[in-house]
Order: structure tokens, then sequence, then C-alpha cells
């Protein structure tokens, strides 16, 4: 990976408290999932069989647990919740933005095919800022994405190799094929692409970055929260063990918003 510098921010914090930035409790929802993420847009879903799901009541950032699924149209093996664009990719690597979300009808209407082929994609709950991954591990922003024209304009190619990325208010976050967790100088709080990739302490299969805060699991399954983010130090400090075992993680536009999914497709919410 080209433009990288790694970070001295010392060994990985694993602690035994629980501190007020990972809260308190896991609370299990109803449902089978292998795939879930939040935004201000709600909690979306997807199950082992490819079916999306959006999480009725919970539009405005998915604070609360919702009242049940409804299934939606359409087949995906990832989705991507942000502020006010629901973004996913299925099995052949086409790219999917969904339609007709509004305030009275928060599960939308229909999927727009977006040119491009990627494996994962990630839409900033923050500024619906799109960025994603294909499977040459090839790294790539969307540019043009506004409330006018949510589908944007093209796809810019960024330095980079990585098999997951998230975009939040704490930045661009990835993670490669070697589990190294990588953040975007520049991209915190912003709309740019970046000017390169700081190699962070610690090791990730998946990561996910919201407002002042970044969690993710590793291959054991085991979840961390980052640690001492701030505008000084926008890669924080620390990585803090969470209680639990999770596959996917997701946190949306408040650091007190975090859902995820186990091995066994169920589904958690964090409680603070």
């Amino acid at each position: 990976m080209s433009a990288i510098h790694t970070l001295l921010l010392g060994v990985v914090a694993v602690a035994t408290v629980v501190s007020a930035t990972q809260g308190t409790s896991w609370e299990q929802v109803d449902g089978g999932l292998v795939e879930v993420s939040v935004g201000n847009v709600g909690v979306w879903g997807v199950n082992q069989n490819g079916d999306i799901y959006f999480r009725t009541g919970t539009q405005n950032g998915g604070n609360g647990a919702g009242s049940g699924w409804e299934k939606t149209d359409g087949g995906l093996v990832q989705i991507s919740a942000g502020e006010r664009m629901v973004w996913g990719v299925n099995a052949n690597n086409e790219i999917y933005l969904r339609t007709g979300i509004t305030r009275v009808r928060p599960a939308g209407s229909g999927w727009k095919v977006i040119a491009g082929g990627l494996v994962q994609v990630s839409v900033s709950p923050h500024n619906n800022e799109v960025w994603g991954v294909n499977s040459a591990q090839e790294v790539y922003h969307r540019t043009g994405v506004t409330d006018s024209n949510p589908e944007g304009q093209g796809w810019e190619k960024v330095d980079g190799a990585l098999v997951w990325v998230s975009g939040g208010k704490s930045g661009v976050w990835g993670v490669n094929e070697a589990g190294d967790v990588y953040y975007r100088s520049g991209t915190a709080n912003s709309r740019s692409s970046g000017t390169g990739w700081e190699k962070v302490d610690g090791g990730l299969k998946q990561i996910s970055s919201g407002d002042d805060t970044v969690w993710g699991v590793n291959d054991g399954n085991k979840i961390y929260v980052r640690i001492g983010i701030n505008k000084r130090n926008p890669y924080g400090k620390s990585w803090e063990l969470v209680k639990g075992g999770l596959t996917r993680v997701s946190v949306g536009t408040a650091s007190d918003t975090v859902w995820g999914v186990n091995s066994n497709g169920n589904v958690y919410r964090r409680i603070f």
C-alpha cells in the first residue's frame, strides 16, 4: 500500500472494565442476519439468502430497537445505511442505490443500478460520502454525491489495497487482507479523498467509522472500540476490548448507536 506511514501509537489496549465509550451491554433483537448497518436513514440488514430488511421505527438514527423487520425487494450480500441513502452490492459485485426513501416511506421503493463493480460499499452516516473496494482490493471514492444527485458522478480510484472500508465523521478507515488497520489522513469530518493511509495498531477483519468513534471485529470475532479520537488525534490512542462476540459491527451517526450480528445470525444492539 502506497502513501502509508506507521503510527507509533503503542500497543493494543485490552480493557477489563466497561467504559462510557463502549456502553454497558448487548441487547438481542429479533431476526436473523449476516450483515447489518445503521445510519440516520435507519437500520438495514441482509440475511444468509440475500434477502434485504429494513428495521421499522429506526429512521432518524436507529437509537431505538425498532418494532420489526420489513422485507424489501431485491437481493444483496452487503448493505450500508448512510445519512439519507442506502447502498449495497450483490453476489455479482453489482452496486445498487435505494430509491424512494422518504419520511412517509422510510423503506424506499426500489433499487437503481450504479455503474461499476464492488464487493463492499460504505456510505457515511454523517454526510453520505460513498467508498468501496472491489475484488482486486482496489479502493474507490464516489464523486459528486449530493442530496439532489444521490448517485454521484463517478468512481475515483484511491491508492491502497483493502478488503473493507468505512467512512464516517471519524474519517475513512480500512482493513487489508492481512488484518492491518488504516486511517485515511484528511478525511475526518470531511468530503475529501484524503492524502494517504496511516497504519494504526491492531488487527481487524471489519471496521465501522462513526461520530468520533470507530468499532471493529477481528478474526476471532472479538469486538473493539477505538478510544482517544479527537480533532488533534483523529486516529485515536488505542483499542479497547468490548465484551461479546460479533462477525459484523456497525456504528451510526451517534456514538451511542451500535448494532451487530454474530456467527449464528443473531442481531444485537448496544445499550449505553
